[in-house]
């Protein structure tokens, strides 16, 4: 009963296969610990998005459904398309207080 070099590759390739599409990989996620990004909208209309202002065309305002506001920002990064990075939580500087979305 010898096999033929041709063969043993085919079988080391099945198990190898058969092993790979039966393994469960798991993920860790770090976005689960991490507190969501927040677009600060000062009382005179500047928008600032991790400690830089934004200009009013890259900023997108929307209503979350739930009674607050999401942002969507535009990305710009090199050498690709630029695009909308969404599901930013919205807080409103009013002067004198700070008013968060409620919808985190």
């Amino acid at each position: 009963m010898s096999m033929t070099k041709q063969s043993c590759i085919t079988l080391i390739a099945v198990i190898m296969l058969l092993t790979a599409c039966t393994r469960e990989i798991m993920v860790r996620s770090t976005d689960q610990n991490q507190t969501p990004d927040r677009l600060m909208v000062n009382a005179d209309g500047k928008k600032v998005f991790r400690n830089r202002v934004l200009p009013e065309e890259d900023v997108i305002i929307y209503k979350d459904g739930r009674g607050g506001e999401k942002a969507a920002v535009k990305v710009h990064v090199p050498l690709h398309p630029s695009f909308f990075r969404d599901s930013i939580v919205v807080e409103r500087e009013i002067p004198g207080e700070t008013v968060v979305s409620e919808a985190d």
